[in-house]
């Protein structure tokens, strides 16, 4: 198998938790403070593809790592984004908004609000053709 994560479960080196299902990680390339990256430890493409227990496993982590985040960032909220677009297998970044990362957050906000409005868009034309 070609998948990156795959390949960096079998380094535990930047591991900060590890389940039977999960890993979390702090990216090893990207220094900020607060950024979590949590990953299923067996190849899972997407979310339809979880077991039971790693999907309530990941609500549980989310949360907490969520926390985590906002306390070391000082952050004003948090974002949590899973979307597999170059690396299909289920993991999710776990970001802290401070000055640092908003500009970039916003970027990553107009590139999903153009996604969602185009797909209303469409969707609202194929009901008016029904």
């Amino acid at each position: 198998m070609n998948c990156l994560i795959c390949k960096l479960n079998s380094s535990k080196e930047f591991t900060v938790f590890e389940s039977d299902s999960w890993l979390v990680d702090l990216p090893a390339d990207i220094i900020l403070r607060g950024l979590y990256f949590l990953k299923t430890k067996r190849h899972v493409e997407h979310l339809a593809q979880l077991s039971t227990t790693e999907a309530n496993e990941m609500g549980h982590l989310i949360q907490k790592y969520s926390k985590i985040s906002q306390k070391e960032a000082k952050a004003k909220r948090i974002i949590a984004m899973s979307l597999g677009f170059s690396e299909p297998h289920v993991h999710f970044w776990i970001i802290p908004v401070t000055g640092k990362t908003e500009k970039d957050l916003l970027e990553i906000k107009k590139v999903v609000k153009k996604f969602t409005d185009n797909y209303r868009k469409t969707f609202i034309q194929r009901k008016l053709r029904a």
